[in-house]
């Protein structure tokens, strides 16, 4: 968030991992558009730019998976094969905030690492427009790219984002045209 505020109106931001983690790469994309204005940025279409990268388009939807307590794998006894396991028996798997038992919250799992619906995730933020390099596509390493572009000044606190409880405090949104203006001598 902090390379969109300094960066330029008309700029552009590439955020850049060496992961293939959702909630490293497209939920940290997502929650930018949830924390600002939405309408300051906009994802370029990457595919567009290196057409000729092996490479996947942006997920819009993901699940979050814990491993259950007391998992442990059972030893193969000798001449035998090791054992196979369905994902639902090692994690307990989360699709949205909302089935996250309350016990759950405030822990590891956090809201922030879910995607939003998967109509927001496609024709408003246009996750699709972010790029995944999987290492047996290329014999790399796995990477994500979203190219950000500026189109006007970022309101903090200007997305979508569900309302809290109540604070005795209202602070007025941070704005980059206010970091501008402390900055100034």
């Amino acid at each position: 968030m902090r390379a969109m505020q300094l960066c330029k109106v008309g700029g552009l931001v590439l955020y850049s991992t060496c992961s293939i983690n959702p909630i490293e790469d497209e939920a940290v994309i997502t929650e930018l558009f949830r924390k600002c204005n939405s309408d300051a940025f906009e994802l370029i279409d990457i595919q567009e730019i290196i057409p000729n990268l092996k490479s996947r388009r942006g997920m819009t939807k993901w699940s979050i998976l814990d491993k259950k307590e007391g998992f442990k794998p059972e030893k193969p006894k000798e001449g035998e094969p090791k054992p196979t396991y369905k994902p639902d028996e090692i994690f307990t798997i989360f699709n949205k905030w909302e089935e996250v038992p309350k016990d759950y919250k405030g822990g590891l799992i956090r809201e922030t690492m879910f995607p939003d619906d998967e109509e927001k995730m496609k024709n408003v933020y246009k996750i699709q427009n972010t790029l995944r390099i999987l290492p047996h596509d290329q014999n790399t390493g796995g990477f994500y790219l979203a190219l950000i572009r500026k189109k006007s000044h970022i309101v903090f606190g200007g997305g979508e984002k569900k309302p809290k409880a109540s604070s005795p405090k209202k602070e007025k949104p941070m704005t980059d045209e206010n970091e501008e203006k402390k900055s100034e001598p």
